[in-house]
């Protein structure tokens, strides 16, 4: 068990090794095509090479979006042909695309949803509540239950995580899809406004609030 977290790690980092073809890929596409449409280009990157960084990501990645985050990011340094050391949020802001823990997110929260409508004789269930069990009365490196709990507390839902109630959860699951990505949001603007990367930036952006996706 104490070897689990070092190779969740490595699962992270193979996938975004991947993520590094599927992204050569698509610009290799943008180039052949010479399309000037900022949404074609999204589009191929999230069919393309962000559909790899995300494989199943609901079981493996619940606290890796940091590291999943790059992919985007190095797509999107490329694209505009930004330098290395630009500043995640600025890229962030500039290109109106919310961070990568939000699909994270959204793919767990659906994933939590299953779980809780399985019968308690299903593997993935027995699973759910060992871990469940583990939850804070255990130290391992990596507790799935203990990672959706911390992102539930983050947005003040700790009732619901208490609650486990599947009907509860499936309404307010739009409301939890928000509160997370304004939550990220929030943090890549206050990023943004205390960077000294560019403090002209803060100035001259209005920093695409209502563009994002």
């Amino acid at each position: 068990m104490a070897r689990l977290k070092p190779n969740v790690c490595q699962l992270g980092f193979i996938i975004l090794y991947n993520n590094v073809a599927a992204t050569a890929s698509v610009m290799s596409l943008l180039k052949s095509c010479k399309s000037d449409s900022w949404e074609t280009k999204l589009a191929l990157y999230d069919s393309i090479s962000e559909s790899v960084l995300l494989y199943l990501v609901e079981i493996w990645g619940c606290n890796l979006s940091n590291v999943i985050e790059r992919g985007q990011l190095r797509f999107l340094k490329l694209l505009l042909h930004l330098p290395r050391n630009t500043p995640d949020c600025f890229v962030r802001i500039e290109t109106g695309r919310i961070h990568t823990g939000f699909k994270i997110f959204k793919r767990v929260l659906g994933w939590w949803l299953r779980l809780l409508e399985m019968p308690d004789c299903r593997l993935p269930k027995l699973c759910y509540l060992r871990l469940k069990e583990l939850d804070g009365s255990c130290n391992i490196p990596y507790n799935w239950v203990s990672s959706l709990r911390h992102c539930l507390s983050s947005i003040g839902a700790e009732d619901l995580w208490a609650g486990q109630s599947v009907v509860v959860t499936r309404e307010e699951f739009r409301g939890l899809l928000d509160s997370f990505g304004n939550n990220l949001l929030s943090k890549d603007i206050e990023s943004v406004l205390n960077s000294r990367y560019n403090p002209r930036y803060r100035h001259l952006s209005d920093l695409n609030l209502e563009k994002f996706t």
